[in-house]
């Protein structure tokens, strides 16, 4: 609009009592009017920068919560797969009762720079209670545990079982007799380099006969319960991705139920069970009590946990 055409409009206006409004561009001039819209703004700046400050730090210590949560619930195996919970079981999980994680480590094969899986063994948490109650038996203090001698040497009960597990003869006989007491266990492979279940298999057989005992027993029984392992695997066939997981679960006959999770399909297939006891024994006695035990790591803590519980 030219300079001539606003003047009428004004005039025009001001004959017929309309307001006339300062064009939308005042707020750019340094007018009064452009300084009263200044002052206004800098009223309403700080009162958005205080809000968008307090959403920053709301979104914050929501996000500390969640992870305080997080390594509250569960504990960080590798890098590079997700973290093993602390608790599993139904309704999350299709297991067969709840477990609480007690050790935890690395499956390394040929050199301590390869690693192929992380591990978690895990209790039934309604059999915690059986552990005192086997391995503070007269018979197993007198006879394996508390046999220090002379007496002024001798320790508390607990510090003697410690020692009892990690004694390479005595190990195998304590964790036996607890498989015999009827306590369920749990193992959680998660593969940090991705293979098969054709490995998985294999490598299920390959701990059961790394047992000493496994030497001395029917071999009609253990070919016959390898037999139910293999049976287990037919149905599943192809690679095992990174981070999927594995489950066995001991139960109180020492037969075997296996399972798998697929973490990218978010899928859970049961594979089967093994009703040969003799391979649940040999297997989990291998974890809890071998000299060459899957990991090192995951066995020592279990027997610390074993020792808190006894």
């Amino acid at each position: 609009m030219n300079l001539i055409g606003e003047v009428l409009l004004r005039r025009s206006c001001l004959k017929v009592g309309m307001k006339v409004f300062p064009p939308w561009y005042a707020h750019y001039s340094t007018t009064a009017g452009g300084a009263r819209v200044a002052k206004k703004a800098s009223k309403v700046v700080p009162v958005v920068t205080a809000l968008a400050l307090a959403s920053i730090l709301a979104k914050k210590w929501y996000d500390d919560s969640q992870v305080k949560k997080a390594d509250l619930a569960s504990v960080t195996v590798d890098p590079s797969i997700s973290a093993f919970p602390k608790k599993m079981g139904p309704p999350q999980w299709p297991l067969a009762t709840q477990y609480e994680l007690l050790g935890k480590g690395v499956r390394c094969v040929s050199s301590l720079t390869f690693k192929a899986y992380g591990m978690g063994i895990y209790m039934a948490a309604e059999d915690k209670h059986l552990v005192a109650e086997v391995l503070d038996s007269k018979f197993l203090s007198q006879a394996l545990i508390d046999t220090v001698s002379p007496p002024l040497q001798a320790k508390t009960h607990q510090e003697n079982l410690r020692v009892a597990l990690n004694d390479p003869a005595k190990a195998p006989i304590l964790i036996n007799n607890l498989l015999d007491g009827g306590i369920r266990f749990m193992s959680k492979n998660t593969p940090i380099k991705a293979g098969s279940f054709k490995l998985l298999m294999d490598g299920t057989r390959r701990s059961v006969l790394k047992n000493p005992d496994a030497q001395s027993q029917d071999e009609d029984l253990l070919e016959a319960g390898f037999q139910e392992l293999h049976d287990c695997f037919r149905s599943v066939k192809g690679l095992v991705a990174r981070d999927d997981d594995f489950f066995i679960e001991l139960n109180k006959d020492c037969s075997m139920n296996l399972s798998y999770y697929a973490r990218k399909k978010d899928e859970f297939v049961v594979l089967g069970t093994v009703k040969e006891p003799l391979i649940g024994k040999l297997l989990f006695a291998h974890y809890l009590a071998g000299v060459d035990p899957p990991s090192v790591e995951a066995r020592q803590e279990v027997v610390d946990a074993l020792v808190s519980l006894a």
